[in-house]
């Protein structure tokens, strides 16, 4: 795994990649969050509260994700104008 990991960041486009398959699962894992707090409304107030936090943090963290993939766009357009 380790070298996996190692890999994922060999280049500019594999750490695109690697950014943008972890963009998906907090996506996922944002979707499944959301099905929590439908599912909990009627629960103790409390779980509701804890599971809400839980969802905001998700979807602060999609965004930091989603302005990482920007980022990594950009640079690899520098990177691609500077090879030229």
């Amino acid at each position: 795994m380790a070298s996996q990991i190692g890999r994922a960041f060999e280049s500019i486009e594999s750490a695109q990649d690697f950014v943008a398959l972890l963009a998906e699962t907090v996506v996922e894992a944002k979707r499944d969050m959301e099905a929590d707090v439908l599912k909990a409304s009627t629960a103790n107030s409390s779980r509701l509260d804890v599971l809400r936090m839980t969802l905001y943090s998700l979807e602060k963290l999609e965004g930091h994700m989603m302005k990482s993939c920007h980022i990594l766009g950009d640079l690899r357009c520098q990177h691609d104008l500077l090879q030229r």
